[in-house]
């Protein structure tokens, strides 16, 4: 699936739900506001007229009461939502507003229905496509109950007002979708663009070009990417190098045996580090396999060391190439990072088996020793400053001799110290030794 499909899936999905959400609750709350207007309104009609009936019951002096109580009511119906009154008393009509004379139908209200309410509001029902709504009150006299007001109020603008907001929720939800799908769009451009940089430069780099720098923003999981490469090209850049260098010195490789013994020649060399404070040698004893690589670099604040040795393929070629990309790589990141934090991405890329790196800040005099065996990586700072830290792979019964040469010769610069280990050894032993040592 591709990215734009996989963002469009996921992204939109998720405004929609948002949209959706957003617009029933504005329509919950425009619904609420319309009947609570519809409501009040209804009531306010119901319980004014039934109070003026209860005015023209007590104090009207003429003697047709009903009459004049329909002649304001009517009056009422033409300024006011009302479509028609009657009052009802025993389950009976006593009075109605109709306009004609056909007969029709009326709700009967039961007193008890009130209970503590003033008025009774019924839900909005259609008749011959008019909406309606009922209001019931009662009709007192002297506290005295003499009839039961209804009217029947229009509710065609409560469904106009309705049908609004039923339109401005959908409205929301297409824009807050259309919104989310250009989300995604664009998400997905940036994306589709970082990928696209990468592989164009990958492309390069395949073609021999490696002079061209990745740049692709600030977009931290890209940048990390695009670091990598630069870093993976300056490899590639350096082995390239000394492979010319190789062939300007008439020293091309005309079999595999060459190349390993070329390998050998530039990476695998005993390396010593001398500092106002300390020593570091790497020692290589006897025949060194070519899966194993060793180094020691340095800068104004920290002197790092490290060897390891990789997880063997069938082919040394195959090895050789991978130990020597390991050793530029650990060689060049150590002196730019000044710390190891790169080491989770490290060991995903490269197949190590066992790996010892040492660091050695110049300020503090702080020695720490990182071990990264079966897929773990280890830390220890070493405190004892009088005893020569030694770290090998050779066979562990050499321990005790190794040992007991140390303690008898701790005076000898580590140089001699390696030499002579070196010629000890070698005859029957393959490995690396690395010692540190306090001035």
């Amino acid at each position: 699936m591709k990215i734009k499909q996989s963002n469009f899936l996921i992204i939109t999905p998720i405004f929609f739900t948002i949209a959706f959400v957003v617009a029933l609750l504005n329509y919950t709350n425009e619904k609420s506001e319309v009947m609570w207007g519809i409501n009040e309104e209804a009531k306010s009609i119901a319980i004014a007229s039934s109070i003026f009936i209860e005015n023209i019951v007590t104090n009207s002096t003429l003697k047709n009461k009903k009459e004049e109580i329909l002649v304001h009511l009517n009056r009422i119906k033409r300024y006011k939502q009302a479509k028609r009154f009657y009052i009802t008393k025993n389950s009976k009509l006593i009075i109605d507003t109709k306009e004609n004379k056909v007969k029709q139908k009326f709700k009967i209200i039961d007193k008890k229905e009130f209970k503590d309410r003033d008025v009774i509001l019924s839900d909005i029902y259609k008749n011959r496509d008019i909406s309606l709504m009922n209001v019931s009150s009662l009709i007192k006299i002297n506290a005295k109950i003499i009839g039961i007001l209804t009217v029947e109020i229009y509710a065609t603008d409560v469904d106009k007002d309705l049908n609004e907001a039923i339109y401005e929720m959908l409205t929301t939800i297409f824009i807050i979708t259309l919104i989310g799908v250009m989300v995604s769009i664009l998400l997905s451009n940036i994306v589709t663009t970082k990928i696209m940089t990468l592989r164009s430069v990958a492309n390069s780099i395949a073609k021999g070009n490696y002079n061209e720098n990745m740049d692709i923003g600030t977009i931290k999981e890209f940048a990390d990417l695009g670091d990598t490469l630069n870093t993976m090209k300056s490899i590639m850049q350096e082995i390239l190098f000394k492979a010319k260098n190789s062939i300007i010195e008439e020293e091309q490789f005309r079999s595999n045996n060459d190349l390993l013994n070329s390998y050998s020649d530039i990476f695998l060399n005993s390396k010593v580090e001398i500092d106002d404070n300390f020593e570091v040698s790497i020692q290589k004893i006897g025949y060194l396999k070519v899966e194993y690589f060793f180094n020691i670099v340095s800068n104004e604040d920290s002197i790092f060391s490290f060897l390891g040795e990789i997880k063997s393929n069938k082919e040394s070629i195959d090895n050789a190439i991978i130990s020597s990309t390991i050793n530029t790589y650990l060689s060049k990141k150590l002196l730019s990072s000044n710390n190891i934090n790169f080491f989770d991405k490290f060991k995903e890329i490269f197949p190590i088996k066992e790996l010892l790196i040492t660091h050695i800040n110049k300020k503090t005099k702080e020695l720490k020793i990182y071990k990264f065996l079966n897929n773990t990586l280890h830390k220890k700072i070493i405190i004892n400053r009088d005893k020569i830290f030694k770290f090998h792979t050779l066979d562990k019964e050499l321990n005790s001799k190794i040992d007991t040469y140390l303690r008898n010769y701790y005076f000898l610069n580590l140089e001699d110290i390696a030499d002579d280990l070196d010629k000890l050894f070698r005859e029957k032993y393959n490995g690396i030794i690395l010692l540190i040592k306090y001035k």
